[in-house]
């Protein structure tokens, strides 16, 4: 009798051994925390974050295959809950999973300062779970995000933003995210502190990020705008809408369009007053205020 419960005793330890070697390893981290492919995995299985209303403050999910990889890899939400049951949704968070892109040629290393890294392959381009735009999930996109399967041994990290609602309640809100894979799931608490202040719609800080052709369309510009970057080139039909989402400044296009060597003449001041007065008077229709001249005092 003692030899069949011993027997049964290792097999159940076998049976164990290897349901964790076959297990996912998840752990989260901030931000600023760049996972190499095959860095050894962290310890985090919780995280504090702090924000204030109508702010995202974001942070990172970073799952590990076993050696017999992964397949099937999402992640999910149900949301914060905080103070008297008020909630932070799962509509307010953003995910993505993180494209690592291969750097051959790294940038010069001076041996002071902030050092590059070095060649290798770094975490980079994000690509969302859903369609921006209309919020239906990927499908047949040439980089879909999720279902994702990972080669064995390797890392892949999930970044997530969470956009604080400008009437959320402050205090402290907590909840989990949950990786779920083709041989389990896992969940990782997140915790996040709401000030009890907002931060203005439009920043004081000026910046001005631009695109290539044919990527500055609306979606595009109002993403940069829900994290304080203003963008370079827009739309004028979209002027009043961008305004509303905190758009202070923007550039104009080039005067120089020639394919040669030669430059065009530049516009003459009257076409460039033309073109502020147009923005301005969108601006004033917008609050309902009249338009003043340009040069005049007024808004």
């Amino acid at each position: 009798m003692k030899v069949k419960t011993i027997v049964a005793q290792v097999l159940l330890l076998l049976s164990l051994s290897v349901s964790l070697m076959n297990a996912q390893t998840v752990w989260v981290t901030d931000s600023l925390q760049r996972v190499g492919p095959s860095d050894a995995a962290g310890a985090g299985v919780n995280i504090a974050l702090y924000a204030a209303k109508g702010e995202s403050e974001s942070f990172q999910v970073v799952v590990k295959a076993p050696s017999t990889g992964l397949s099937g890899i999402n992640l999910t939400t149900a949301g914060l809950t905080g103070p008297n049951g008020a909630t932070i949704p799962a509509a307010d968070f953003t995910f993505y999973r993180e494209f690592y892109v291969q750097v051959t040629q790294p940038s010069p290393d001076f041996g002071v300062g902030n050092r590059p890294l070095g060649a290798g392959w770094y975490p980079d381009a994000l690509i969302p779970f859903v369609n921006p735009v209309n919020g239906a999930p990927l499908s047949g996109a040439a980089y879909d995000a999720v279902p994702y399967t990972l080669a064995a041994n390797h890392n892949q990290p999930f970044w997530i933003d969470i956009n604080v609602p400008r009437g959320a309640v402050a205090g402290t809100y907590t909840g989990t995210v949950t990786v779920s894979s083709s041989v389990g799931s896992t969940a990782v608490d997140v915790s996040l502190t709401v000030w009890n202040f907002s931060l203005p719609v439009k920043p004081t800080l000026k910046s001005s990020f631009g695109y290539n052709a044919g990527w500055g369309n609306l979606q595009n510009s109002q993403l940069l705008l829900q994290h304080r970057l203003q963008p370079f080139g827009i739309n004028t039909k979209d002027i009043s809408t961008l305004i509303s989402d905190g758009m202070t400044i923007s550039g104009l296009p080039y005067f120089n369009q020639s394919s040669g060597c030669t430059i065009e003449t530049p516009p003459s001041v009257s076409t460039l007053t033309a073109a502020v007065s147009r923005g301005r008077g969108q601006r004033l229709r917008k609050s309902g205020a009249e338009p003043a001249a340009v040069g005049a005092s007024g808004p």
